[in-house]
């Protein structure tokens, strides 16, 4: 250790070349910004007009958000004078009613896993629809449904992304088609 310094002299030091670094850094960074506040300093306040630059930057218009409807026949619904308050009432033959948030959630961390499998194994093509339509083959259930159609667009997308090949939207649904 060094016997020619204190403590204090050392820690007066260390104190001047970090404020003197902020002190730069601030400079450089927001030098703009200090000299408009410096001019506007002597200068009554007057409040900026709305369409200045934002802090944030400009707020960029959105598109707008497209609803998927859904509807049911007249004859499908199932509604009577005795129906208890805790039961549901909803379209009887659609598919949908009987799928659930579970099951498909599922299903798409089973692609993720068989894609995963499939990349890091290096499986050819075949070896990949082979995997998939053995997937597949386990939702049969979710071949009648619209989510059918979400889920073969995430396994493009997802193929896409990772296999060094590339799938047809023919190849996925012919893996729904297959058993």
């Amino acid at each position: 250790m060094f016997n020619a310094i204190s403590w204090n002299s050392f820690l007066y030091s260390v104190g001047l070349i970090v404020g003197a670094y902020y002190f730069i850094s601030t400079l450089l960074l927001y030098y703009d910004e200090i000299k408009d506040w410096l001019a506007r300093r002597g200068q009554r306040a007057t409040p900026t007009p709305a369409t200045s630059s934002a802090v944030m930057g400009d707020i960029e218009a959105s598109s707008p958000i497209v609803f998927r409807h859904s509807t049911a026949k007249i004859e499908d619904l199932v509604i009577g004078e005795n129906d208890e308050p805790g039961e549901q009432i909803g379209a009887v033959g659609s598919p949908e009613t009987k799928t659930s948030w579970q099951e498909i959630d599922k299903l798409l961390d089973e692609v993720r896993t068989v894609l995963a499998m499939v990349v890091e194994s290096s499986c050819d093509r075949q070896e990949c629809a082979s995997l998939m339509t053995s997937l597949f083959g386990r939702y049969p259930h979710l071949k009648e449904t619209s989510y059918r159609e979400s889920v073969t667009l995430y396994v493009l997308q997802l193929s896409r992304e990772s296999l060094s090949y590339e799938l047809s939207l023919q190849d996925v649904l012919s893996w729904w088609e297959a058993r």
